[in-house]
């Protein structure tokens, strides 16, 4: 691990420009895939009262026994809350004035102990009943008793196994709760991805030679893309960049790491739209036409005609001259050239009459945005 520390900043330099052209991409995906609310008639805002809110996972011991839990904040501050013995699936804990805006965060406990489901059995039942080796029986069995106790993986390619073995199990869905035992098994899984991903993390960045202040950023943004939320300004998207340079140059497994830049991507994507949706709202040049503007936007992600050539040479010019980070403006650019783009390849497929079909081929444009997407196993949001 220290050989990889010594490297992280050259690598960030090296890196910086290939990260962004390929994040990008991904953001794009994400966006035209249906990932946020957009629709053609932008909608009136709703006051929303938001709670910042923490889901952890604590293993089957800590439950029965009780004790001490560490939890990342988002402002990078590290808290530790009291774990009651025989403690429930979402117990909530609340830590005073600990939140960015000074008021409670909130902190959802999940946990796969539950002696009334009975989890265990119905996953072995799982498990046996499944056509495999007996040692890839055994070796699934192992990894869950992993997950259920919080650990690290050792076994990662069992944990994928098992993945696909308990969300197709027709043990499991017709068992009484089933649909339950999968919600809570996959949130055990993720967390046990989330263990290793979030330990490394932080042990590199505490190892580095970057200041205090630097380095507790780095720990506050990592929990956005844990969360799959937008971060709280563009200006944060240098420091994601850092933790994709920290992750996708270590020794982390493959798929571990796939996982972590479709969660990165996402996050880059939600606050690439916010901050353009915000300029459009804020702007004088689009002042009395901020609704044909958005709409104008939200189209392009969408893949729809664009009704108002005028409004979307504006919006252009808009983006371009704002200061926005070059990082969104490319992402905007993106998604407007891979928009008309598609629209110029479908037009021609449509002068040869039969070749429009197999071009698309009955394929919607989620679709189409998911064969480009990674996978990111249960939900698409590290939580």
């Amino acid at each position: 691990m220290s050989g990889s520390l010594q490297v992280l900043k050259p690598l960030f330099k090296l890196s910086r420009r290939r990260f962004n052209q390929l994040t990008a991409l991904a953001a794009i995906s994400i966006l035209a895939g249906g990932l946020t609310s957009c629709s053609d008639a932008p909608k009136p805002p709703l006051v929303v009262v938001h709670r910042e809110t923490y889901h952890i996972f604590i293993g089957n011991k800590l439950v029965q026994e009780g004790g001490e839990q560490t939890v990342t904040l988002k402002s990078g501050i590290i808290k530790t809350i009291s774990i009651s013995r025989r403690t429930t699936e979402k117990t909530e804990t609340t830590l005073k004035n600990a939140a960015l805006d000074g008021g409670d965060a909130i902190v959802i406990l999940h946990t796969l102990y539950d002696p009334q489901i009975e989890i265990d059995g119905v996953v072995e039942q799982a498990i046996l009943s499944t056509p495999l080796l007996k040692a890839t029986h055994d070796r699934c069995r192992d990894v869950y008793h992993q997950v259920k106790k919080g650990d690290r993986i050792r076994d990662p390619q069992a944990l994928d196994v098992l993945d696909t073995i308990v969300s197709g199990s027709s043990k499991i869905r017709n068992a009484k709760n089933g649909n339950l035992i999968q919600q809570r098994y996959r949130l055990a899984s993720q967390n046990s991805r989330l263990v290793e991903l979030q330990t490394y993390l932080e042990v590199a960045v505490d190892r580095s030679e970057i200041p205090p202040e630097r380095k507790q950023q780095l720990k506050g943004i990592y929990q956005y893309v844990r969360a799959g939320e937008a971060l709280p300004s563009v200006a944060d998207l240098d420091a994601l960049t850092a933790i994709d340079a920290i992750v996708q140059g270590s020794t982390l497994p493959v798929p571990l790491r796939q996982r972590y830049a479709f969660a990165s991507a996402q996050t880059r994507a939600f606050t690439a739209d916010e901050a353009i949706q915000n300029l459009i709202r804020s702007s004088h040049h689009a002042e009395g036409e901020a609704g044909s503007y958005l709409e104008t936007y939200n189209r392009i992600w969408l893949g729809l005609d664009i009704k108002n050539q005028v409004i979307l040479t504006s919006l252009n010019l808009l983006i371009d001259k704002s200061n926005l980070p070059p990082e969104v403006k490319t992402i905007y650019k993106l998604a407007h050239d891979r928009f008309f783009n598609q629209n110029k390849q479908l037009e021609c497929c449509d002068v040869e009459g039969e070749k429009s079909k197999s071009f698309y081929g009955g394929m919607n444009r989620s679709e189409e945005c998911g064969k480009v997407q990674m996978n990111s196993g249960s939900s698409g949001r590290f939580k």
